[in-house]
C-alpha cells in the first residue's frame, strides 16, 4: 500500500505542538510494517537547512498555480527522515511559508 502523509508539521524540520510528534512516529511506524510512505510538508522559513541534505527535484521546479487570479510560485525539495529511508517532499512555497512563524 502507497500513503501520502500531508502533515503541516513534522519533526525535527517543524514542530510547534504534538502534530509534529504524531508526524513522525507515523512516518516511522508505517514503512516498518511494509508500508511505503512519502511525507508531504511546507519547507517553511524556520527549517535549519543545514540539519540534513535537500535535493530539488528537478521536474517540480518554479511550477505555478493559478488561485482565481492569484498566482503563486513553487518548487518541491526532498530529503530523507533522520535515521529512515522514509522521503519527505518540502513544498518551497515563499509566498505562503516564508514569514515569522509556522
Amino acid at each position: 500500500m502507497r500513503i501520502g502523509l500531508v502533515t503541516s508539521e513534522i519533526f525535527p524540520f517543524s514542530k510547534v505542538g504534538g502534530l509534529g510528534d504524531v508526524s513522525v512516529a507515523l512516518a516511522k511506524y508505517l514503512p516498518a510494517h511494509g508500508l511505503d510512505v512519502r511525507v508531504i510538508t511546507p519547507m517553511y522559513s524556520q527549517i535549519n537547512l543545514d540539519q540534513t541534505d535537500f535535493y530539488a527535484v528537478d521536474f517540480l521546479q518554479g511550477l505555478e498555480v493559478d488561485f482565481n487570479g492569484w498566482k503563486i510560485s513553487y518548487s518541491v525539495y526532498t530529503a530523507k527522515l533522520p535515521g529512515t529511508q522514509t522521503d519527505i517532499y518540502f513544498i518551497n512555497c515563499p509566498q505562503m511559508y516564508h514569514r515569522s512563524g509556522i
